[in-house]
């Protein structure tokens, strides 16, 4: 998956996507058997780690920030959990730290005349 590290000594504003997404894995094979998660994998990468780090860390309302693990390619099961099947790659992290916990952040773009 990868990784992300942004540090600031002032605010840090997310304003697009970030993403440290695992890498999907190819088809399972092996001997079928009764319960599916017997049968062989196939190698989803596991989602990787996104670390911010400012005084104020926002996320703005049209961004995201996406640490899923990989899937693999012929795993559909839509009764239960896929990773009962050994059909992902896991998540990853998301570490936030900052000394301001804020709901606001300052638009640096327009003036106070607007």
């Amino acid at each position: 998956g990868g990784s992300i590290l942004l540090a600031a000594g002032g605010a840090v504003k997310i304003g697009g996507r970030l993403s440290v997404d695992g890498g999907h894995g190819g088809v399972k094979k092996g001997i079928p058997k009764k319960n599916q998660s017997d049968v062989g994998h196939a190698g989803a990468g596991a989602g990787g780690r996104i670390a911010l780090f400012g005084q104020s860390v926002t996320v703005a309302e049209n961004s995201s920030i996406s640490i899923l693990g990989g899937r693999v390619g012929n795993c559909e099961n839509t009764h239960m959990d896929i990773r009962s099947y050994n059909c992902a790659g896991d998540n990853g992290s998301l570490f936030i730290q900052s000394d301001i916990e804020s709901e606001m952040s300052l638009d640096h773009t327009v003036g106070a005349m607007g």
